[in-house]
């Protein structure tokens, strides 16, 4: 983690501190990627001979053969596809994927609201590193919504003046 000062002004100094609490310290390297050249019975084969137990795949990732990110195939699309096609033609959400230093809850608030129960996190050259599951997101978003009882005594001191002050 670095610190790096900002400004100072009063004798006050502020800081920004990077590293911290950042997607790469909540994601999960468990996905299933495959390449853009399958076709989709090859997909399904191979998901068929996984003996993964108590995990859930909703989704494949799709990787070109450079291994940059293509897009996510859901399972419900790869069901109803017709078998010969390749897999690279269900991909969608090429746009849905973040960053490993981008802030946890910003993350975790972009993939509550999306469609998809992981959001792949790329590196500078868009090659999948890791996904941020959906569980985790729900985790950092409950955390970052707890509040410490003192916060909370503030914070409802901060209201009820506001309302008795309204009504002077």
């Amino acid at each position: 983690m670095t610190v790096t000062t900002i400004f100072e002004r009063q004798h006050r100094v502020v800081l920004r501190m990077s590293g911290f609490n950042r997607v790469r310290d909540h994601l999960t390297q468990d996905c299933f990627c495959v390449g853009d050249d399958l076709k989709v019975h090859h997909v399904i084969h191979m998901l068929r001979s996984l003996h993964i137990v108590g995990q859930l795949i909703d989704a494949v990732i799709v990787t070109s053969d450079e291994g940059t990110y293509l897009g996510l195939v859901p399972l419900s699309a790869l069901a109803v596809a017709q078998p010969t096609l390749p897999i690279v033609a269900l991909a969608q959400g090429a746009q849905h994927w973040v960053s490993p230093f981008a802030p946890a809850y910003q993350a975790a608030l972009r993939l509550r609201q999306s469609p998809w129960s992981m959001l792949p996190v790329l590196d500078d050259e868009r090659r999948v590193i890791g996904v941020l599951a959906s569980r985790t997101a729900i985790g950092i978003i409950r955390q970052r919504l707890q509040l410490s009882p003192y916060e909370l005594a503030g914070k409802v001191r901060s209201h009820w003046f506001r309302l008795t002050h309204f009504w002077r």
